[in-house]
């Protein structure tokens, strides 16, 4: 302790004494326990990064599993839209082009194209079918549930008037279809008037009237659209 010129006292200390005070044991860290906590920090960091990194691998894992089961499922999808449509194309190549309606074990095709009747008759034929028989209600009906329009059939009495026989020879047996008006007269009815003067030799399904539940007769020579069957 020392006193100055001014009677003033001032307390100085020694290198020893300063050494004494502020000693290693009296800093509140040492360099040993920084350089400790450096190390833990790291070390929580790196096993941050292990598991970020480990999780990020598993979500990786698991959207590639889920992209594998995703194209294994479109695979298969495939597989099976294939295996569905082979057979359509094998038909529709067989039929050159021709697409084919099944019902009751049999092939029907509605023509988008317009024929006379012995056009449309050779067409069918050329198809391996020919033009359709009606012997049942439930094929009628079947029939005109799929047509907007009149459409040839194949029953004519182009062999002998009023003997009306289908494409594959039998007779028809009964009226069955024909169109009858509400003051009597009934279809066929052999109309001469209009562009044929001999006569309506062939059957259609409708007529032009938008009548489509029933049979008509008309000219041969009229072009329709028709019923191909096999």
């Amino acid at each position: 302790m020392e006193s100055n010129d001014n009677g003033n006292t001032e307390i100085t200390f020694s290198r020893l004494d300063q050494e004494e005070l502020f000693s290693k044991e009296t800093l509140p860290w040492s360099r040993a326990q920084i350089a400790c906590m450096r190390n833990k920090w790291s070390q929580v960091l790196l096993v941050v990064l292990c598991f970020a990194l480990l999780f990020g691998l598993i979500a990786l894992g698991v959207l590639y599993v889920e992209k594998s089961n995703m194209t294994d499922s479109l695979e298969a999808k495939n597989r099976n839209l294939s295996t569905t449509l082979f057979p359509l194309q094998q038909e529709l190549a067989e039929n050159r082009g021709c697409l084919w309606t099944r019902f009751l074990g049999r092939s029907y095709y509605f023509s988008p194209q317009r024929m006379n009747w012995v056009q449309s008759r050779d067409y069918c034929r050329s198809k391996g079918g020919n033009l359709v028989i009606i012997k049942s209600e439930e094929k009628q009906r079947f029939l005109q549930t799929h047509i907007g329009e009149t459409h040839w059939i194949g029953l004519s009495d182009l062999g002998t008037e009023g003997e009306w026989y289908w494409v594959d020879d039998t007779r028809l047996s009964q009226p069955q279809f024909w169109h009858t008006r509400s003051y009597g007269m009934h279809e066929p009815d052999d109309w001469t008037g209009g562009m044929d003067s001999s006569g309506e030799d062939c059957g259609a399904i409708g007529n032009e009237s938008g009548f489509l539940s029933h049979w008509f007769d008309a000219s041969c020579r009229k072009e329709k659209r028709f019923v191909c069957e096999k």
